[in-house]
């Protein structure tokens, strides 16, 4: 009950505050620099859950073998590649337009059109229909 109401106010308070707190950080340290003590952050916070994670599986009794995660190695690494790839663009570009002068609002209103704007450009160059829980 408690994660169902707190975890979404959580998530919402520290994606709202990215913006703000990147504009700041970028005044103290280059874009990357940011990008590299966040992601290390993030990193061992995802191992801590990782290793939480592996516990608690390995102390139920119910399940006497640890399934793993589903997937070869080789789909989870290309898949936290394209990960890295991906938020390393997105964020390097986002805070190193911080760094040069663009407003934390506008920066977070430009990101928060990118999946308008991805709807828009499937529907008009692949002719993709959207479907209710598409939009929703």
């Amino acid at each position: 009950m408690l994660f169902r109401v707190f975890l979404p106010l959580i998530f919402v308070g520290l994606w709202s505050s990215a913006f703000v707190t990147a504009k700041v950080g970028v005044v103290y340290a280059t874009p990357f620099a940011m990008l590299l003590v966040r992601f290390t952050l993030v990193s061992l916070l995802f191992l801590v859950m990782l290793l939480l994670a592996r516990w608690w599986q390995s102390s139920r009794a119910a399940q006497k073998q640890q399934t793993g995660m589903g997937a070869p190695p080789s789909v989870i690494l290309l898949t936290a590649l394209v990960g890295v790839l991906l938020h390393g663009i997105y964020l390097g570009s986002v805070f190193f337009a911080l760094s040069v002068g663009l407003s934390a609002g506008i920066s977070a209103l430009i990101v928060s059109l990118q999946p308008i704007l991805a709807s828009v450009l499937a529907i008009s160059l692949f002719s993709e229909r959207l479907r209710i829980q598409q939009i929703a």
